[in-house]
């Protein structure tokens, strides 16, 4: 099963085009709360009004200040922080709006017991910092370049000088691995804080993409590094450097054709190290050890996938403490967890059943067990469990709903985060033993509001969930929206609740439609099953179905509009029409190289396509860098070209990056004033 999730601007395109958030449940809404932990147990979190950060003993209810902004000019909000290994330290940086993990930022070292404030570069923004395991140094990245900052000597140290914006970076994966693989670092120290590995991602033979820039007096075109299918993607190459003799070593990967480095692990022993390496159709794992210091290899384990490694099997990969070592396979139709000695041996498959493993969260060595997420109770509900080496299993959590667990270092002590379609997310402090120790968060009045039933909720079916209006009258018949999505049985402040109440009965559609992609037949029995459970209900209307979608989702709203009849409405934001314009990495996932599947994607191709029966609107930001707004033009010619009507709705560079409540309103009474028309 491939991630759904790959793009960060489908979900906040998403959450302004449908006008997800009503106003008053977003404003009883708050943010997720920003913690870690302290070695005894006690959890550090980001005050409310983003001024301090605050620590709290569970056992005593006692909170102390461990770091306040007042008085300090550098810092107007505090967005995060990353406490040293010895926790004497920390790294703090500033509230933004995009809270992107791998976002140049302005980091500042606290040292706490001199309560001392100062930035941990002065000449430019930093990326993805890391500690190194002694506390005495940081890694990080500026402007494609890995350095290290000595905290010791309060100096910094360049490990790389070829870092060039939008061709080559070091540590900091492109476009390509961070979408495809959700990997947003991979710069690992080594147990001993003496070397330091990282992939460079060496982009020069991707193509251009050019945009143009609308917002100007005279436009202005900027361009973009996007592999296409079948064209050249990212080289990635792995680096050791040795800090005493400021030294990089090459470790050579067997294979010089086309690969994606999708792990680095470093064992206990200085000396071994290991990466997970993909063939460009990711199909094909090769984990292989390395000696950092000669940069000798040896094959460790390989593996084939059919079609396709899930994202979450590419990256998986952790030694234990012997230096045997843990990998995630699907070979079994299901992602599971299996032990494999050092010498590439297999030990133990330690998962088993027909839920698959959906995280892993990591290894206990004191208990030693591992703990991780997995879906259970069907696919909608995600448990958290926990297995030791004998493959002995333990349930944590597994009431429905989506149960996501935040571990400290240790193991010791973790924040359970808990929530289901109808109750709003919670944090709770537990210990290693299932002890409730503290509520660390909730949302109060957002549960109690909808324990009184004040909002719609949401009722759930076999593949998804459904709302009906708040005057819902049993006796009616209603036209019905569904919404092409991945959906789990979590809390979500969505475009449902306000569609719903303008006389719809909008559903959700759950497919896991990615593993479909080039498979037309298995897809159409999917949805027509589904939409038999959905007739069973007798207020709804089988002559007025309107689906909606993005991206991917998007394709498939179209694709159903051509070829069932009983769809009457396709609404598409950011469609892919062509998934040979799509990006390669997730494109070739899903149906392989064009050159030896050149007929699932010329099946998909909707411009091949353009005659339909229903109503469409087309959604897009003309700027879009994710899914260009080539996928639209390519569409819109066929359907002139076939004579086809059709409703367009384009949304310039300024709402790209923005949601606002000025887009939100504009898209949704577009949207609604389409459907109130149409159906």
């Amino acid at each position: 099963m491939k991630k759904s999730s790959f793009l960060l601007f489908f979900l906040l395109f998403s959450l302004c085009v449908f006008g997800f958030k009503s106003t008053e449940m977003r404003l009883l809404m708050q943010s997720a709360p920003v913690f870690s932990f302290f070695s005894d147990g006690s959890y550090v979190y980001v005050s409310a009004d983003g001024k301090s950060i605050v620590r709290k003993d569970a056992k005593t209810d006692v909170e102390t200040l461990v770091f306040s902004i007042e008085g300090r000019s550098q810092l107007s909000s505090i967005g995060g922080f990353i406490l040293s290994p010895d926790q004497a330290m920390m790294l703090v940086y500033e509230k933004t709006e995009r809270s992107s993990s791998v976002e140049p930022l302005n980091y500042f070292l606290v040292d706490r017991q001199r309560n001392k404030l100062e930035p941990l570069s002065e000449y430019g923004k930093q990326q993805i910092p890391l500690y190194s395991p002694n506390g005495k140094m940081i890694a990080f990245v500026r402007n494609g370049d890995v350095y290290i900052k000595r905290l010791e000597f309060g100096t910094e140290l360049r490990v790389t000088k070829n870092g060039l914006i939008n061709t080559l970076s070091n540590g900091l994966p492109d476009k390509l691995y961070q979408q495809g693989f959700g990997i947003n670092s991979s710069i690992v120290w080594s147990p001993d804080s003496k070397m330091i590995a990282f992939v460079q991602y060496d982009e020069t033979d991707v193509p251009l993409f050019t945009h143009t820039e609308t917002t100007t007096t005279y436009p202005q075109l900027f361009q973009q590094r996007y592999s296409k299918p079948g064209f050249p993607i990212t080289k990635a190459r792995l680096f050791v450097y040795t800090i005493q003799f400021r030294k990089h070593l090459e470790m050579k990967l067997p294979d010089e054709g086309d690969n994606y480095i999708t792990a680095v692990a470093w064992s206990s022993n200085p000396e071994l190290m290991a990466i997970n390496v993909l063939n460009r159709e990711q199909n094909e794992r090769k984990t292989i050890f390395y000696n950092p210091l000669s940069g000798v290899a040896r094959m460790a384990n390989q593996e084939n996938a059919s079609p396709a490694f899930s994202p979450l099997a590419a990256r998986f990969l952790q030694f234990l403490p012997d230096n045997s070592f843990t990998l995630l396979s699907e070979k079994t139709g299901y992602t599971q967890l299996y032990h494999y000695a050092n010498n590439g041996i297999l030990i133990r498959q330690l998962t088993n059943g027909k839920m698959a493993i959906t995280d892993v969260y990591g290894y206990d060595t004191i208990g030693k067990q591992f703990f991780y997420q997995s879906f259970t109770k069907g696919l909608l509900n995600k448990g958290i469990f926990a297995v030791n080496l004998q493959g002995k299993i333990r349930t944590l959590f597994d009431e429905e709903g989506v149960h996501t667990a935040y571990f400290s270092p240790q193991f010791s002590h973790f924040v359970h985060q808990y929530s289901n379609v109808n109750t709003p997310p919670y944090y709770t402090l537990y210990d290693v033993k299932m002890k409730k120790l503290d509520r660390v968060f909730d949302n109060a009045a957002m549960a109690d509001k909808m324990m009184k039933r004040v909002f719609p909720t949401k009722e759930l079916l076999p593949m998804g969930w459904m709302v009906k209006p708040s005057d819902f009258d049993e006796r009616k018949v209603y036209p019905i929206v569904v919404v092409l999505q991945e959906t789990l049985n979590q809390w979500d402040i969505s475009y449902a609740q306000d569609i719903a109440n303008q006389g719809y009965i909008v559903c959700s559609f759950s497919p896991t439609m990615y593993r479909y992609a080039g498979n037309e037949q298995e897809y159409l029995a999917v949805w027509h099953s589904y939409l038999e459970t959905l007739f069973q209900y007798p207020f709804t209307n089988k002559n007025s179905i309107a689906l909606m979608g993005v991206g991917a989702y998007a394709h498939t709203a179209i694709e159903l509009l051509q070829k069932d009849t009983t769809v009457k409405v396709a609404i598409a934001l950011n469609p892919i029409t062509d998934y040979a314009h799509y990006l390669s990495v997730l494109s070739e996932g899903w149906m392989g190289l064009p050159q030896k599947n050149f007929l699932a994607y010329q099946q998909a191709e909707l411009s091949s396509l353009a005659n339909y029966r229903g109503k469409l609107l087309l959604m897009h930001n003309v700027d879009n860098t994710d899914v260009h707004i080539q996928h639209t033009w390519l569409l819109v010619d066929a359907l002139i070209k076939a004579n086809q009507q059709f409703d367009m709705q384009l949304y310039p560079s300024i709402y790209y990056d923005n949601v606002t409540q000025t887009l939100y309103l504009h898209s949704f009474e577009r949207i609604m004033s389409f459907l109130n028309k149409n159906m």
